[in-house]
């Protein structure tokens, strides 16, 4: 059995008592969703944004990602942004 699966049962699932806030992004009720973001994240994780002509569906998702963005701050048109990858 590896450490990690070792560590994960010794802890016990202490998030789903539902007494936690921001420190886990979903649970077992959402793993279609997890699925999803599984294969979306297949398909892109090679993606070099730097390179658009090459990429350009990555190019949208920032465009969209960066207008959400600006909406939540009440940005008007001409406000912009972008997305950084360390």
């Amino acid at each position: 059995m590896s450490d990690s699966k070792i560590l994960l049962l010794s802890e016990g699932p202490r998030y789903l008592e539902g007494k936690v806030s921001g420190a886990v992004f979903g649970d077992e009720k959402d793993m279609e969703e997890m699925r999803v973001y599984g294969e979306v994240f297949k398909r892109f994780a090679w993606s070099n944004p730097l390179w658009p002509k090459l990429f350009p569906g990555v190019r949208k998702m920032e465009a969209e990602v960066v207008r959400m963005c600006c909406n939540l701050m009440h940005g008007d048109k001409e406000s912009c942004g972008t997305v950084s990858f360390c």
